[in-house]
Parts: C-alpha cells; sequence; structure tokens
C-alpha cells in the first residue's frame, strides 16, 4: 500500500519575528497563534518568548495562551520540541517525530491537545525541569513548543497526494547559571552585485559564547573621502550560541560612484550578567569591520555632472598652467622697453608678433590702453626698433 507523504512547514516567519521583537501580539500563523502567559515587565522579551534561568535538579513553571482567531472551534495540538539551526544561523524548532534531547525533554504540558471556541483562547499550563546532572552544561539551551491545528491539515484528493500542515512556535530559552561567556566576532564582510543596480552586503557574525546575544547591526557604504551613501540600521538580531549568522541586505547603488567599501558595525552587552532581553547600555562593546574596495560606477546623471565637472577643472587647470607659463616667459625673457613718441599697443605688437591684447595683459596696461611716453614696459626680445 502507498503511503501518504506529510509535509509539515513551520511557520517561522514568526521565526525571525517572535524573538527577534518584543510584542504584546499572539505569534500567528492561519488565525492559531500563542504567547507566554507570565511576563516579566522588566523584559519586553518575556512578552513573545519563555525565559527561564534554572539549575540542574530545579524546575520552573508558565503557561501558553492558545489562541484561535478563526470562526470555528478549532482541536490545537500541543507539543514540546528541540530547536536546531538552520541554513544561516536561524533558530528552526525540530519535528515532534524527531527524538527530544533537551528542552523539549524538559518541559511537561498539562495536556497535548486542547478544544478552543471560535475567536477565544485557552490556557495551557507546564513546567520545565532540568535534569540533576552533570551533563547538562552551563549556558544556554534552547526548544519550542508548537501549536498545530488539525483543521489546518490538508488532505489530499488520493492516497498518492502531499499532506499540508502548519504550526506555529514559541522559543523556549532555559538558561543553566554558572560561567556564562558572551564571545561575538565579526568574520567576514562580503559585497556582490544586487537586484536593479544594487550591492548586496553580506556580513558573517560569530557568536562563540555559551548565550545569545542581542547584536544590533548597521550597514554603511563608505566612500574612501569617508561620506557613506547609505546606511542600513537592521535593528535587534538574536545570534545564537555556538552559532555563525549570515545574512545578506540590499544596499542602494551610490549616486555619484566612486571607490566604496561596506562598513558593518555590531553593538552588542558583554556583560555576562545581563539576561536576554535586559536592557543594560554601560557595557556595550562595538565591532567594526569592512569588507574589500570596490568600485561603483555613477549613475548616468551623475556621470554627465561629474563629466562637466571634469571639463571644468581641467579646463581652469590648463589656463592656470598656461598663464603662470607666460608670466614667467615674461618675467624671465622679456626686454624692457621705454616707449617712444607715438607709439601704441597695436603698433608694438605689429612690430613683436605679440597682439596687443597679450603685450596689454602682460604689462598690466589696462583700459583705455594708451601708452605714455619714456613708460617703461615688457617686449618680446627680437622685438622692431
Amino acid at each position: 500500500m502507498k503511503k501518504k507523504l506529510t509535509l509539515v512547514v513551520l511557520s517561522l516567519a514568526l521565526v525571525p519575528s517572535f524573538f527577534l521583537f518584543a510584542s504584546a501580539s499572539a505569534i500567528n500563523y492561519g488565525g492559531i497563534g500563542g504567547r507566554p502567559v507570565y511576563t516579566n515587565p522588566s523584559n519586553p522579551r518575556t512578552q513573545s518568548i519563555f525565559i527561564f534561568t534554572l539549575k540542574p535538579g530545579q524546575s520552573g513553571s508558565n503557561a501558553v495562551e492558545v489562541q484561535n482567531d478563526t470562526n470555528q472551534t478549532q482541536t490545537i495540538a500541543i507539543d514540546a520540541v528541540d530547536s536546531e539551526l538552520a541554513t544561516g544561523g536561524q533558530f528552526t524548532c525540530k519535528q515532534a517525530v524527531e527524538p527530544k534531547t533537551s528542552v523539549g525533554a524538559w518541559i511537561n504540558l498539562q495536556s497535548s491537545s486542547v478544544t478552543v471556541p471560535a475567536n477565544s483562547n485557552q490556557d495551557v499550563p507546564f513546567t520545565v525541569t532540568v535534569p540533576n546532572s552533570n551533563t547538562v552544561s552551563v549556558g544556554e539551551h534552547d526548544g519550542c513548543i508548537t501549536l498545530q491545528a488539525s483543521s489546518q491539515t490538508a488532505a489530499p484528493s488520493n492516497k498518492n497526494g502531499i499532506v499540508l500542515s502548519f504550526r506555529t512556535a514559541i522559543r523556549v530559552v532555559v538558561t543553566i547559571p554558572g560561567k556564562l561567556v558572551k564571545k561575538l566576532a565579526l568574520t567576514s564582510v562580503k559585497v556582490a552585485s544586487g537586484s536593479s543596480g544594487s550591492y548586496l552586503v553580506t556580513p558573517a557574525i560569530n557568536n562563540d559564547g555559551n548565550v545569545s546575544l542581542d547584536a544590533k547591526l548597521r550597514l554603511q557604504l563608505v566612500s574612501f573621502y569617508g561620506a557613506s551613501s547609505q546606511t542600513v540600521n537592521e535593528g535587534t538580531m538574536p545570534v545564537l550560541p555556538q552559532s555563525s549568522m549570515v545574512s545578506s541586505y540590499d544596499l542602494s547603488h551610490p549616486f555619484w560612484g566612486g571607490f566604496y567599501v561596506a562598513r558593518a558595525t555590531v553593538s552588542f552587552n558583554d556583560n555576562p550578567n545581563t539576561g536576554l532581553g535586559l536592557q543594560d547600555n554601560s557595557n556595550q562593546k562595538v565591532l567594526v569591520m569592512n569588507s574589500s574596495v570596490f568600485f561603483a560606477t555613477p549613475k548616468p546623471l551623475a556621470a554627465v555632472i561629474e563629466l562637466i565637472v571634469l571639463i571644468i577643472v581641467v579646463g581652469a587647470i590648463y589656463w592656470l598652467v598656461r598663464t603662470r607659463k607666460w608670466n614667467r616667459m615674461v618675467t624671465t625673457k622679456w626686454e624692457n622697453y621705454s616707449v617712444k613718441h607715438g607709439d601704441t599697443l597695436e603698433s608694438l605688437a605689429e612690430k613683436t608678433g605679440v597682439s596687443w591684447k597679450k603685450l596689454a595683459a602682460s604689462n598690466k596696461i589696462k583700459a583705455p590702453y594708451t601708452l605714455s611716453d619714456k613708460q617703461t614696459i615688457k617686449l618680446p626680445p627680437k622685438h622692431k626698433d
């Protein structure tokens, strides 16, 4: 007998959303959602994820508010699972059928299923108990509580079809106290051509510590002159312990073009006593790294403007060089001449082969350009008497 292929789609549109941003709203997919019931007012992150600090052998409790925002009664399956890292260092939740060896095994839900009327919610308590064992390492351990409605499973039209089911998940963070290590590093910043002439900037951030870090990322395209063409502030992003976060961002093509570097700046709190989600700006550490230098072509309008400016600048330099060269020649090679009765700039120009305007400019004679007898001026050495 042929078996059905079941494809389970985890609603991690919520991850990054459910742990990147603290929100009082439920983590929701297809009208089914959940959120922590008991929160810590001093830690906004507890509104969207469960945070526990427990020693081996200790237990903690909370409850998940299961929300049904659909127009019909829903039977919702609730499960606890371990977490894993997806490509790029993103947080994901394992499937319920996979073995539970960490937080998924520590969670004891009061109920594995709950029926929630339309447009209402119901609380499901649970406890987290850390095994009293030396094998439980100091630092952060992550898992998930998942919610999946039976009505969100689409049955295939025949036995050979694909069954699509959707679930939402809430992150569960359990920190084992001890020597907590916060160690973040920027390992690379790469630049590639993006869509529509933009630049795709990809920073890589490593967390070699044993707890998550809330890192604030800022990206810039910086010219050789220090000017920034664009700044992207990504906001707060979690970097999970013993992981590498690699994400790409589109930055606009610089209008003026030129030589640039992509600069990544990451700031985070490196105080191990500051827990996940707690605010403490007194121990901020800043990491900065530049990409390799690259050349950005100017945009068409910028290229026209730059060409006009270049022509003007080259023309000005050419004129300045010619003028200085001429003045130097007048000073060093021309000879003094005593003006005689009847001399004019026009007559002297005819004798010397130099235009009367140049003679006037070289001798600083201004309008009406008249000469007086015995006036001393400079003329080329081969003038005719």
